[in-house]
């Protein structure tokens, strides 16, 4: 029992570090987008980082944060540490951008075809 309590308050601990790195990269943004001094496609960059950043808060607020959304496991640490915006664990992500990949190669297919391209 002590141990598993020890774990939670780890994953809690890392959860109060991530809303604050989330926070601060969200300042950061905004202030870069006030500005408006970078080109078009690094502002719009920034805009869906921010709007990362507040799925991402939103998950924490809800208690979900660091829960695949497709197989409701917990996302690895270092998982989130190199990607605070994940919502699925390393073999759903894959899963989801394979089958990703074949519908946007199959709609590619369906426009040539069709004499789109």
């Amino acid at each position: 029992m002590g141990i598993r309590r020890s774990e939670v308050g780890r994953r809690e601990a890392f959860i109060v570090d991530m809303k604050e790195q989330l926070l601060l990269k969200e300042q950061t943004l905004q202030l870069r987008l006030n500005g408006q001094t970078d080109d078009e496609r690094t502002l719009e960059m920034a805009r869906r980082e921010i709007e990362n950043i507040h799925a991402t808060q939103a998950r924490i607020r809800k208690g979900v944060y660091g829960i695949c959304t497709d197989c409701q496991e917990e996302i690895s640490r270092g998982q989130l540490s190199a990607s605070p915006y994940a919502e699925r664990c390393y073999p759903c992500q894959n899963d989801f951008d394979r089958e990703r990949k074949m519908q946007l190669t199959q709609a590619i297919q369906h426009g040539s075809q069709n004499g789109i391209m």
